[in-house]
């Protein structure tokens, strides 16, 4: 699959469109759903099935999860705010090279944020 990736996206061109079962992302100014985010310095390590990501201060998805957290109701965070902020990805989403841990950047993508019970949870993928 192939991806358009913007060198710049200004918060204030995203927008959030509510549909039944969930809520689609877009850009305003390009006709693009969703959102890339390229993560640089991050350190990642296995607990359990999961691989914990540990992101650098001023990462660009701590912004974008705020602004999901304050236009979504009931959004849950991507984010654990603990001493480091860093987020968990079930470990058959990676694939095999990343099980390495010596991959200090990757890209993500956020299609959607899905509605399911109480909770509205963002639809990840590393690409």
């Amino acid at each position: 699959m192939k991806y358009i990736y913007p060198k710049e996206t200004k918060l204030e061109n995203i927008r959030i469109r509510e549909k039944d079962h969930t809520f689609l992302i877009y850009h305003s100014e390009i006709n693009i759903r969703g959102i890339l985010i390229q993560l640089s310095d991050i350190v990642v390590t296995k607990e359990y099935d999961n691989f914990k990501i540990t992101l650098p201060e001023g990462n660009l998805l701590e912004i974008y999860d705020n602004l999901l957290d304050k236009n979504i109701k009931n959004y849950k965070k991507i984010i654990i705010n603990d001493t480091n902020k860093y987020f968990n990805i079930p470990s058959h989403k990676l694939s095999r090279q990343f099980s390495n841990r010596e991959i200090t950047n990757i890209t993500i993508y956020i299609s959607q944020v899905k509605k399911l019970g109480f909770f509205n949870i963002p639809i990840i993928n590393i690409l």
